[in-house]
This record gives C-alpha cells, structure tokens and sequence, in this order.
C-alpha cells in the first residue's frame, strides 16, 4: 500500500455505540470505550495523511462529518443474538467496509463482531487492529458477561478475531501478560488518550461533591457508593448512572435508594460534553466496579486535579505507584479510610491531587498518544 501524503491511509473505526460523543444532544448510556474511539478518530482526522471513518449506530443520517471524521450508519441489530441474523448483518457489513475500502480496520471490547471484521480482512487483505477494553478481553474468567450468551455459543468467534488481528492493542500490563498466556499473542500497550487541560485552567478551590459514575450494571457495584454517603452524611456525593436496557430493575432499585438519601444527587444522564464539569466540582472520585480495563474516569479525575479512591481496580497499579488515590485492596472498611483521609487531611489530599494531574499529563496526553498512534498504523500498511 502506498502511504505517502499523495494517498492518505484510510482507517474504518467499527464501533456502533459512540455516536453521542459525536452528536451530544443523542441521548444513550455512554462507556470508556466509545469515548477512547471518538478521541482517538477525532485527533488522527486532524491530520490530512488519514481519512477516517466510524460506523455507528444510533446517527441520525446514514452519512454526516463531525469534526473531519466521516459517519456512517450501521444498525447492528437489538434483541437476542440468533446465527441467521448474525450472518445477515455480517453480509451487510461487508458490503459497508467494501464502499469505504479502508487500509485499515479498528475494533474495541470483546464481540462476536470481532470475529467477523478479522474474517473480512483476511478475505480482503485489509488489516485488522483490535483494542481490548476490560480485562475480560483477554482472561474470559473476568468478562462481566462471561456467563452470556456471548461468552457460551459466540465466544469462539471473538476469539477468532483475537487470534487473527494482525495488531493488538492492550490497556495495562496484566492483559499483556493474560493474552500472552492464554492465547500466545503480544500486543502493544496503549495508554488511553484524552486531552488535557493547562493547570491553570483547573481551580482545585472549588470542589465540592464526591463523584461516582458509571453504566448502570452490578459489577459496577454502586451501592457500595451509597453506603459511602450514608456514612458521611455532611458530604455531597453525585452519582452519575445511564440505565442498561438490560438491567433496568437494578437501576430503578439503585435510583429509588439514592434518592432516599438527603445528602445524594442521581442523575440518569448527563451529555458527554457537559460531564467533565462534575469530575472539575468533585474532592474525590470513587470507582467500586469488581474489574475493569484501564477506566477513563480515572483519566477525567485526575486531569481535573481530582484523587481517586479506588475499591479493586489499580491497573498496572498506577493509583499505588503514582499515589494519584488511594487503593483499598478489595477492603470496603480500607475504601472508607481511605474516603475519611482525603477528606480529612488536607496535605494528602494536596499532594494526591498534584500527583493526579501530573501523571496524566505526562502519560495520557492526547497529542503524544496519536503521534506513536500514527506510526504503528503506517508501519502496519507497510507489511506485506
């Protein structure tokens, strides 16, 4: 393939979730890996060496360009997975990625769709860049959806897709070293990419609120947050959880406790360009999920010079070594220490906060990211 500027690199994002990053004014539950893509789309679409296009699903138009990066409309189809219809929008797939006819095709968070783009690409001779998103990409034992429908009569076509990428990109050192071990593949390792404010544009003498936030699924665990608020009671904390259409009894039960506490603000949905106003307003953000990948609303605190306390996610043990938060180990009584100390002592909850911003400044910048972005992606079209 030729990669001078005279023919840009085309690149193809698949992911049908992530149109509100895109359009704010969409309404729909929102996650970390939707928004890594529209960061990652939206900066590489900067540079006129690659044209760049996502397929998304819920676009009001079945093509738009928002921000130089052009949308096309997929419906990946709702309900309950059958083969026949699987095989169907398969074949509509196809016929998508044969008009766009990218260079390059990029994927995030485990799917059977991941075993049907790596097909396509090796009939077509197109390369195939997967992204894990959660832990469970690369250890099944740790998918939040492991006992799905999924994980037991379509894992196997996910695992295709993982074992025929011709690029992995992991989030954290444990995923490395699982998906060596378990599937004999090596990956590079890619810290999540956001863009980060100047200090001087972050007040930290105007926080207010303890923050959680999150889909609104169990093993995200947000009532342990509210057994947080209902011991602090002079506090103010703010849960931020959009409903899984799949679990909203679970997110009427968890709003119907949050609002019988004088002292917590539930809000449903709050537009992606408005929710970094609450990470800015907040003292401490609390993440209690049972695992996760590498969480960006650890990013989105620690930019706004935020501490994190954290139940039992530190991936590559980042809130240890970098004392951005503190780590509770899995110990609920050590998670509610570690609350009381960052409220309490204000010469830690100073130096948390500085070492918060300072290292996603230095690791996480946006800009930087996309530059070793750009060169693993013209390195990849010059193989063979």
């Amino acid at each position: 393939m030729d990669t001078n500027t005279h023919n840009p690199i085309t690149v193809c994002f698949f992911t049908p979730n992530a149109y509100p990053y895109f359009n704010a004014q969409t309404k729909a539950a929102l996650g970390g890996a939707e928004l890594q893509i529209y960061n990652f789309s939206t900066a590489l679409a900067k540079d006129k060496d690659f044209d760049v296009h996502v397929l998304v699903d819920a676009a009001q138009q079945d093509y738009e360009v928002v921000e130089d990066v052009i949308l096309h409309k997929f419906k990946t189809g709702g309900g309950g997975i059958k083969y026949l219809k699987t095989l169907y929008r398969a074949l509509l797939l196809f016929n998508v990625f044969s008009t766009i006819n990218a260079d390059i095709y990029i994927q995030r968070s485990a799917s059977y769709w991941t075993g049907i783009i790596a097909l396509y690409c090796k009939f077509r001779n197109k390369k195939f860049v997967y992204m894990a998103a959660h832990d469970g990409d690369t250890t099944k034992e740790l998918h939040p959806r492991r006992t799905g429908f999924l994980q037991t009569k379509m894992w196997w076509v996910y695992e295709y897709g993982l074992r025929n990428a011709d690029l992995i990109v992991t989030q954290n050192t444990f995923q490395q070293e699982e998906l060596k071990k378990n599937y004999n593949r090596n990956s590079v390792l890619r810290q999540s990419a956001h863009r980060i404010p100047e200090p001087h544009d972050v007040n930290d003498s105007n926080k207010d609120l303890i923050l959680w936030v999150a889909r609104g699924e169990e093993w995200k665990r947000p009532n342990i947050f509210l057994d947080l608020a209902e011991k602090h009671p002079s506090e103010k904390f703010v849960i931020i959880m959009p409903v899984s259409p799949k679990l909203k009894e679970f997110w009427r039960t968890t709003k119907y406790r949050a609002d019988n506490l004088d002292n917590v603000e539930f809000k449903e949905f709050v537009q992606p360009n408005k929710i970094e106003q609450y990470f800015a307003k907040a003292k401490v953000f609390v993440n209690t999920s049972t695992e996760e990948g590498f969480p960006n609303t650890f990013i989105q605190a620690a930019k706004y010079k935020t501490p994190i306390v954290s139940l039992n996610v530190d991936p590559s043990s980042i809130v240890q070594k970098y004392k951005i938060g503190i780590y509770a180990e899995g110990d609920e009584n050590k998670l509610t220490q570690a609350l009381d100390t960052l409220l309490t002592d204000k010469k830690a909850w100073k130096e948390h906060s500085e070492n918060a911003y300072r290292y996603v400044k230095d690791n996480h910048d946006i800009e930087r990211i996309v530059r070793q972005d750009k060169k693993l992606l013209r390195s990849l079209c010059e193989e063979n």
